[in-house]
């Protein structure tokens, strides 16, 4: 008879249509801890620094390295003939959630020069947000931040 503790583990997963749902169901395998009670531990050969498990070493924030900048891309709204100026700021506080001020500041920068960047956001948010503007009418487009 074993008595040692039992773990679920998600096996593998099944997918059906429910009518215009989809419904996910898991399939769990019971998968017994390894001998020695408890989950492994991390031991001297996980540890490269040398110090002992559980102590606390500080990290010298200078020679710390800085995380990459994640590649973003940049949604940008051109100047048109077509929407009002009114129009513009509210789509903005609409789509971004925006204060009135910061809307009509960004309207006014695509009234005066012809475009303003609205947003540095990742692949898929700012497509998002161009999408969302083209479907109000307005002139947007997405580029590559360098």
């Amino acid at each position: 008879m074993r008595t040692g503790r039992h773990e679920p583990r998600l096996d593998t997963f099944h997918t059906l249509a429910y009518g215009r749902h989809m419904v996910v169901l898991a399939r769990l395998a019971v998968i017994p801890r390894p001998r020695g009670g408890g989950a492994p531990r991390l031991g001297a050969a996980a540890n490269s620094s040398g110090a002992q498990p559980g102590t606390v070493t500080e990290v010298d924030p200078a020679t710390k390295p800085a995380p990459a900048r994640e590649p973003g891309y940049l949604v940008i709204c051109w100047n048109d003939p077509v929407n009002l100026m009114v129009y513009v700021t509210h789509v903005f506080q609409t789509v971004f959630g925006w204060p009135r001020e910061k809307a009509q500041r960004h309207m006014l920068e695509v009234h005066e020069k012809g475009r303003s960047v609205l947003v540095r956001e990742s692949l898929e948010k700012a497509e998002h947000y161009v999408h969302v503007l083209q479907q109000h009418t307005l002139h947007a487009t997405l580029e590559r931040d360098e």
